[in-house]
């Protein structure tokens, strides 16, 4: 998939979607039940249901090859998108499932001294009616003096090579060597959601090319 393929398939999704939710609310109806649509993150079958279609269904798509299926809603972990498009295209799904959503962005290393960034992530989210968003970036820990970073491979305080790698890739903070072979997979594949640093800039630029 192409990033400017985007906004199309983000619409056939959309329009699935609005099918699921226009049964739940029927069923909700018939039934007198709180039935709800929830976009579960399916953490535990991420990365089995890849290798069930391969063996079950002579599946060979480039996606079932990567090892993992990208969780709900979101978009693809590799593709290259700014943090602020990225929130556009998911928001609509939000409202859409009203039993459970979330959205996120991942950073490529830990946003030390610019908390003001952050706080531009979470009103641009809060501005396009986001219900639960996160955000992600990795966390190195070194057991021996404690110190915290971006480590590549030793930390660069003691020399200390017995890194503590934590991730967000199943929804909660965890050790990098815990992941399932799937989210092994997916970490390894996930691109950082870099660019705008102002929401207020990715607005103007969105009214001066007239985008949504």
């Amino acid at each position: 998939m192409l990033t400017e393929d985007l906004e199309k398939w983000r619409n056939l999704g959309l329009d699935i979607v609005c099918q699921m939710r226009k049964l739940t609310d029927q069923f909700a109806t018939e039934h007198q039940l709180n039935i709800s649509l929830l976009a579960s993150s399916g953490e535990g079958i991420s990365g089995r249901f890849p290798q069930y279609d391969i063996a079950n269904y002579s599946c060979d798509s480039f996606v079932a090859k990567k090892g993992f299926y990208t969780n709900s809603f979101h978009i693809p972990v590799d593709l290259a998108v700014n943090c602020f498009r990225k929130i556009d295209l998911e928001a609509p799904f939000h409202k859409l499932c009203n039993g459970g959503h979330i959205t996120y962005v991942e950073l490529n290393e830990m946003p030390l001294g610019n908390s003001s960034a952050i706080e531009d992530l979470v009103d641009y989210a809060l501005s396009r009616n986001i219900g639960y968003f996160g955000v992600n970036y990795p966390l190195d820990i070194c057991p021996s003096c404690g110190a915290k970073g971006t480590f590549d491979h030793s930390c660069p305080v003691c020399g200390n090579d017995h890194i503590k790698h934590l991730r967000r890739v199943s929804g909660y903070l965890s050790e990098q060597d815990s992941f399932t072979a799937g989210k092994q997979s997916e970490l390894y594949c996930r691109t950082a959601h870099n660019g705008y640093v102002d929401f207020k800039d990715y607005n103007l630029i969105n009214e001066t090319t007239g985008e949504e």
